[in-house]
């Protein structure tokens, strides 16, 4: 166990980078919205007033 503790105080910057890498991807990453199923239900949530983010993905 006190093998581990040196080199983690011997790398901590290599843990903090790493530690801050992993925070912001799960702060960062998309998530699909649930409930919007067809086009109608788009123009719904567009039609709202509050600001909307698209990401469009394609195979091509």
């Amino acid at each position: 166990m006190s093998n581990l503790v040196e080199w983690i105080r011997a790398n901590w910057l290599l843990v903090a980078f790493l530690v801050g890498l992993s925070l912001a991807f799960l702060f960062l990453r998309t998530t699909p919205t649930a409930g919007i199923e067809t086009l109608s239900s788009l123009d719904a949530v567009l039609g709202t007033g509050q600001p909307v983010v698209l990401e469009f993905y394609s195979n091509f």
